[in-house]
């Protein structure tokens, strides 16, 4: 009972700053992780853009280093954004997307949509905590328009066989860019749709 106690005090103490420091459409921001580097970020609300800058060693293997502007959220979702890379980078592995987490420890549960440096479009996806990252590769290269979307698994198994997939992975190109569907062994899945430049 006083872990549960001391659990409730810290969330307490989250939400009231997270209110406080409200960023756009999203609660806040912040490093996950502890990168060497601390990130930042700024919201332009005339040109609707946020920008973020980051350094760590990766969203990746069993754990991650990186910003992240957040938001809670709840039951399914559909979230879109245009992203693009400022400058040259100079590491391949660099990403910019769309991240869902269970929590914000470095070893979460989670999934993405991500462009990456050198033009690797995926759906990255940790299943439990402090496990492998697994990886859906798109067809898409340097893709700037990323879509991610979660469904309990009904809804997915329903919209894969609409478009002619009975199989928990599916990869096709639509009129509206590449889809990726991947099936986890949890409660919700997790889509993702990518368009070219």
């Amino acid at each position: 009972m006083p872990h549960r106690l001391a659990f409730a005090t810290l969330l307490i103490g989250a939400v009231l700053v997270s209110a406080q420091e409200r960023f756009g459409d999203f609660e806040t921001h912040g490093d996950v992780g502890s990168p060497k580097l601390a990130g930042s970020a700024s919201w332009n609300a005339e040109a609707q853009e946020y920008t973020l800058t980051a350094g760590g060693v990766n969203m990746w293997a069993k754990r991650d280093e990186f910003h992240y502007a957040w938001r809670r959220l709840a039951g399914d979702f559909i979230l879109q954004a245009r992203v693009e890379f400022v400058g040259q980078g100079t590491d391949p592995h660099r990403k910019a997307g769309l991240i869902v987490r269970s929590t914000l420890d470095d070893d979460s549960p989670y999934a993405d949509a991500v462009t990456h440096g050198d033009g690797l479009t995926s759906l990255q996806y940790r299943r439990t905590k402090g496990a492998i990252t697994e990886q859906v590769v798109s067809e898409a290269k340097g893709a700037d328009f990323l879509q991610l979307e979660r469904a309990e698994l009904q809804q997915l198994d329903r919209l894969l066989q609409q478009r002619g997939h009975d199989h928990p992975l599916a990869l096709s190109k639509g009129e509206s860019g590449f889809h990726c569907h991947r099936r986890f062994s949890c409660p919700q899945t997790y889509s993702a749709n990518f368009s070219p430049r």
